[in-house]
């Protein structure tokens, strides 16, 4: 019987984050949890539950956590910062002026085109 990705994880050694950096919230049993798919332009809930229901949901939950969740709680592993954004080079050049517009300072490194 092939394994759940929880299932995998559970089975290795557990190393949780600390409490300062996930501090317990005592939340009331009626407070409402929700893990949704998000793909624009709409997204899909694929667990909705209550903080007191949690406990009978262990299954549900372990399969409608994302990867990067499951390995956040189970592991204290943060997923991989996204790639910087590329970066894009410019020059501004200036119009030429018209007739009696006073003409703007000329570049320095000025590049013809």
């Amino acid at each position: 019987m092939a394994k759940t990705t929880a299932e995998l994880l559970l089975a290795g050694p557990l190393s949780p984050p600390p409490s300062t950096e996930a501090p317990t919230y005592p939340a009331p049993a009626n407070t409402m949890l929700y893990i949704s798919e998000e793909a624009p332009p709409s997204s899909t809930t694929v667990y909705r539950g209550t903080v007191g229901s949690v406990r009978y949901d262990v299954q549900a939950l372990e399969k409608a956590m994302p990867l990067w969740l499951l390995e956040y709680l189970l592991l204290n592993k943060l997923p991989p910062p996204p790639p910087p954004p590329p970066k894009m080079t410019f020059m501004l050049i200036p119009w030429p002026a018209k007739d009696g517009e006073e003409a703007l300072p000329e570049l320095l490194n000025e590049c013809v085109g």
